[in-house]
């Protein structure tokens, strides 16, 4: 925004008359979010429609494209849903929508991508039947369903366009959580704000009582990080600790209490003790149903929470450290992590299972798979921690209550990068061929192919620009045709839109009389 400065006009001695001239509006530069992924996979529970493959399938134990084009900054699914956020930052949306959470102004679900009517996004979260946005300028806009006041608009009335959240402090917004029924978000003072269901105190607020409109949570300051439960929140403070609040019933705080705790408290290191020691050094959460994550700046990983189906351990029992619920399910004392071969780069946390991704590219799931939501070719919940098959180069992850969704980059390579076409002789052709395959899981734009000598002249099987779908080859027969005696050096220029870039093949030749 451009203004002028005071305007001062003397009009008699002693009086005069000054204004602010009007100010001209510059409008902000367009959103430019880092590229994270280039395309996006699905896998699990498709009766929403939330695989967004345009398939009427009702449940996927496979990876497979979601039906959109473009480059994304984050992704996040909820109970039957998911957002993508573009790099533009536009919203997209597809699955379940009977509370209006994909926010495109229908209640009607959606098997493909629709975009949300929201702009200037720079961070999105996905709760049970509702969706949260944080804005460039640091709003906090909310859609779905609303019956507790998890749009924090100051009503319970499902919406299916985005609100903003009623709260001037939530102007200067820096984080943001979906919960079942609540959400989170962060300020500029680092301070968390709540609103929604608060039946077990998960707003933090000392009160059990729903709220419409955020209320700020109790002795809680220097966050830089929030995560929802079903039931539960939790913090990353800047000092690395982590704490939590709301439901117990399954060790979600981990600290070992059944009765709700209407205020934050630290999540203690193991079994309780005296001294209690407390997980520290943390860069990073994940809440699921019941159960949590913090990954460590070393990249080793805390859980603890319900593990009925094994989603906090990987194993079942509650892993080395478990126990028994109330209501006689096994549950885990925050504990390390085992079984992921890899340096861990991000978790999440679906209602009953989990994802982590590692440095190379793969996704580890583990947890309850009813629907496919490992990725393992099966429906059957392992008891292990396995690898999604067949997904390469993944960026991001996200859990869903029985779906799980990815974004990665595509990945090209050549079976060969030297042809060596020997003695042809002159005005006759020799041909041989070489293979492009997308070696990753999504689709891999080909802009071109180009010979730098007319003399070497090639075909394919397929004809650029196109998206070379996941596993795919296209098959390029160069042909080698002298015009003349003499030895020739060219080179196959193969443009690609992917982290490879632009790939070269050699050319080598002799014309003989």
């Amino acid at each position: 925004m451009r203004c002028n400065f005071l305007t001062t006009i003397h009009l008699v001695a002693g009086l005069t008359l000054t204004w602010l001239a009007a100010c001209k509006t510059t409008p902000p530069p367009p959103l430019n979010l880092p590229v994270i992924g280039q395309g996006i996979v699905a896998w699990g529970d498709n009766r929403s429609g939330q695989l967004g493959d345009g398939s009427a399938i009702a449940k996927r134990a496979t990876i497979g494209a979601v039906n959109i084009d473009g480059n994304w900054n984050a992704i996040a699914a909820g109970e039957g849903h998911v957002l993508a956020l573009r790099t533009d930052g536009a919203v997209w949306a597809w699955g379940e929508n009977g509370k209006g959470q994909l926010g495109i102004g229908t209640f009607t679900n959606a098997n493909t991508p629709f975009t949300t009517q929201i702009d200037n996004v720079t961070a999105v979260a996905a709760g049970g039947n509702h969706s949260l946005a944080l804005k460039r300028d640091g709003s906090v806009w909310t859609w779905g369903q609303n019956q507790s006041g998890q749009l924090g608009d100051g009503t319970n009335n499902d919406n299916a366009s985005p609100v903003q959240a009623k709260a001037f402090f939530l102007v200067r917004a820096t984080a943001i959580a979906a919960g079942g029924n609540h959400s989170l978000a962060v300020d500029g003072n680092s301070e968390v704000w709540a609103w929604g269901q608060n039946a077990f105190g998960q707003l933090g607020d000392s009160t059990i009582a729903n709220r419409s409109t955020p209320v700020k949570v109790k002795h809680l300051s220097g966050v830089i990080q929030v995560a929802a439960g079903a039931n539960h929140s939790a913090a990353l403070k800047n000092d690395g600790s982590v704490w939590a609040w709301g439901d117990r019933r399954h060790l979600q705080l981990g600290d070992g209490g059944n009765s709700p705790s209407l205020t934050p408290v630290q999540v203690p290191n193991g079994l309780p003790s005296t001294p209690q020691a407390f997980i520290s050094n943390i860069a990073a959460l994940a809440a699921g149903g019941d159960h949590n994550f913090a990954l460590e700046q070393q990249n080793s990983v805390w859980f603890w929470g319900s593990d009925k189906f094994a989603e906090s351990s990987g194993f079942g029992g509650g892993g080395g450290l478990g126990a028994v619920a109330p209501d006689g399910t096994p549950v885990a004392f925050p504990q390390i992590l085992q079984g992921i071969s890899g340096k861990i780069t991000l978790v999440n946390a679906g209602l009953n299972h989990s994802l982590a991704l590692t440095d190379d590219g793969r996704v580890w799931a583990w947890g309850r798979n009813d629907q496919g939501q490992l990725g393992d070719s099966t429906f059957v919940d392992p008891l292990a921690i396995l690898p999604v098959k067949n997904l390469r180069g993944a960026t991001a992850i996200a859990a869903g209550s029985s779906h799980s969704v990815a974004l990665a980059m595509p990945s090209v390579a050549l079976d060969r990068t030297t042809l060596d076409f020997g003695n042809v002789p002159v005005n006759t052709g020799a041909t041989l061929m070489v293979t492009l395959t997308n070696t990753g899981a999504v689709p891999a734009p080909i802009n071109s192919f180009a010979s730098s000598n007319s003399e070497f002249t090639f075909a394919a099987n397929c004809t650029p620009p196109i998206k070379l779908a996941a596993a795919a080859s296209c098959v390029i027969q160069v042909t080698f045709q002298p015009g003349s005696a003499g030895n020739r050096t060219a080179t196959l220029f193969i443009g690609t839109d992917t982290p490879q870039g632009n790939l070269a093949v050699t050319l080598n030749g002799n014309g003989t009389p």
